[in-house]
């Protein structure tokens, strides 16, 4: 059965067949009359094995272990002089304390606290204990026109 064939009984895309044959394909050697033939042969263990380790490569790598530096001196920062992370990380980016790839953003130094990976918790975060995070209440979907419009009656 050809490739075209299988993509319209499952309904997927042909380069998606294409794809999964790629990744499935196991290079095997052969000894045949004394002589080595090479081959290729689906094997679709093979083919989930290699998609889960493309899978683990594909995302972009983590950029806490090089920023080891930069938080350390955050900690200090916190703990000594009361510095917030937004202020943290302006003086770092102003005086060029620490280079772009050694430091991490605003936004991931909050993260970073959010996952309690630094000895700085949320709760010694003064604005983040002040402020309350309000939930979203679905809206009430009903006829306000319509009630209203019955009620009031014209001359």
């Amino acid at each position: 059965m050809s490739n075209r064939q299988v993509t319209k009984k499952i309904g997927v895309a042909p380069q998606t067949i294409r794809n999964e044959f790629k990744r499935g394909d196991l290079k095997q050697v052969k000894l045949i009359n004394g002589k080595t033939r090479y081959f290729t042969d689906y094997n679709a263990e093979f083919a989930q094995n290699m998609y889960q380790i493309n899978r683990l490569n594909c995302h972009r790598k983590e950029k806490f272990p090089k920023a080891r530096a930069f938080l350390s001196f955050f900690v200090y920062l916190f703990k000594t002089k009361g510095y917030s992370p937004d202020v943290t990380v302006g003086v770092a980016k102003c005086h060029s304390l620490f280079a772009s790839e050694e430091m991490v953003s605003t936004t991931t130094l909050y993260k970073i606290i959010d996952d309690q990976r630094l000895e700085v918790r949320n709760i010694d975060l003064e604005m983040k204990m002040k402020r309350c995070i309000t939930k979203k209440h679905p809206e009430k979907i009903g006829k306000y026109w319509g009630k209203a419009s019955k009620s009031v009656q014209l001359l």
